[in-house]
């Protein structure tokens, strides 16, 4: 019985030796053999990104969240926006889409190349490709179409043409008003409709 006792004592001893010892030899190795990363020639990289933001400040894919006076909930999203030049100055931004919605459901949809958001006035200038489209059927572009956070007021301008429930229409102005869910449609100037009558 003695015997076993320190036989397995020994043993005891010898692994709390050779274990450890095993283990950094693992340890060593995975260091050793790790691929070395190249520190230096990716640090141009980063400094040149960190110069370029430091010389045009901007900010990808925001995301700006209010309410209009209605009740009505406004998401306006972006590629890119970068602010103003100087204060008071708007700001500006690419890909632009500005969506109101009451209670879930959206209503309108704005999407515009490029625009120009007016803090202070609570306003969005969508240019380059602008286009509204409603939940009840219309879906119109033109040259420019001006947006109000405040109370979902948007007036398109220039080349006003699109299709709606009764057919096609082309104008040179278009205003949008009312609150969310019972807005009316007002086209201006040179106003021209091709009714559609449905089958």
């Amino acid at each position: 019985m003695a015997g076993s006792l320190s036989a397995h004592s020994r043993l005891v001893f010898w692994l709390k030796i050779t274990l450890p010892i095993l283990a950094l030899a693992i340890l060593s190795t995975i260091f050793l053999l790790a691929r070395r990363i190249d520190y230096e020639g990716a640090l141009p990289y980063v400094q040149e990104s960190i110069d370029s933001r430091a010389s045009d400040p901007r900010l990808t894919r925001p995301d700006y969240g209010g309410m209009t006076n209605d009740g009505a909930s406004v998401s306006v999203t972006a590629a890119e926006a970068r602010p103003g030049k100087g204060p008071g100055s708007p700001a500006t931004a690419t890909d632009v889409v500005a969506e109101y919605s009451k209670g879930g459901r959206p209503s309108v949809r704005v999407t515009g190349a490029s625009g120009i958001f007016d803090t202070a006035g609570g306003t969005i200038d969508l240019r380059g490709s602008a286009r509204m489209t409603t939940a009840d059927g219309y879906d119109l572009s033109a040259d420019r179409i001006r947006a109000d956070l405040h109370s979902q007021d948007l007036i398109a301008e220039g080349n006003v043409a699109g299709d709606m429930p009764l057919g096609r229409i082309t104008a040179d102005r278009m205003e949008l008003k009312g609150p969310t869910g019972q807005h009316h449609l007002v086209f201006k100037d040179r106003v021209r409709l091709v009714y559609k009558p449905q089958n």
